[in-house]
């Protein structure tokens, strides 16, 4: 239950925030095999290296094989709802772009040209689409991996918060258990006084007893 609280807090945080959308543009790129067409992607609250492992990823789940070293080179992709079963090469370039998001831009040799709106009006709209939903779910699982860390901090500020809790309830019950104690002493010094002159008046009673015996013991001759 308190984990649930937790998501739901942080979630409500992060709503708070203006709305951040991802837009997939047109542009050039210079690569290896020369400046081309490409598409460009704005990505949020993920780092360069998490926005190329986790392409590199996807270009390995549409069968291609990957290389990387300035650019990221995918061959022999297959992406069915494009190109059905013919192979494709994909080139990616991701840098640091403005405010803090990464910039992927993508470009696709279809075998002779390579993928630009005008040439290709209808190809190019299901790359863009893929494109957007790869940098939509990288910005939103990189937050959830930010709100899974923070969970975690924020779990360790909750148990150390209810440590303290419980520590100050067993001192003030320390306190009240003293508080009895002194109260309990206070009533046995009242007790064990009136216990000494009890006991004051029955030594006395002896003495005299004893006092008595030894004058007899004297006077017998």
């Amino acid at each position: 239950m308190r984990t649930i609280t937790i998501t739901l807090l942080i979630l409500l945080s992060i709503v708070a925030y203006s709305q951040k959308k991802v837009k997939v543009t047109e542009g050039s790129e210079k690569f290896s095999v020369g400046r081309v067409d490409v598409m460009v992607a704005n990505i949020y609250e993920a780092d360069k290296k998490y926005v190329e492992k986790a392409w590199k990823k996807l270009m390995k789940r549409y069968s291609g094989k990957v290389t990387s070293k300035s650019e990221i080179v995918a061959t022999d992709v297959i992406i069915k709802r494009m190109m059905g079963d013919k192979r494709v090469d994909v080139y990616a370039m991701v840098k640091d772009g403005p405010d803090g998001t990464v910039l992927i831009s993508v470009a696709m040799d279809l075998g002779g040209a390579f993928l630009s709106k005008s040439s290709h009006p209808e190809k190019y709209k299901e790359a863009k689409a893929i494109l957007k939903d790869f940098a939509v779910e990288v910005s939103k699982e990189a937050v959830r991996e930010q709100i899974n860390d923070q969970e975690k901090i924020l779990g360790k500020f909750q148990n150390e918060q209810e440590k303290l809790e419980k520590e100050n309830e067993n001192l003030k019950k320390s306190i009240e258990d003293y508080k009895q104690k002194i109260k309990d002493a206070e009533q046995a010094i009242v007790e064990n006084g009136k216990a000494q002159e009890q006991k004051k008046k029955e030594v006395e009673d002896q003495r005299k007893i004893v006092i008595g015996l030894s004058e007899k013991e004297r006077a017998i001759e």
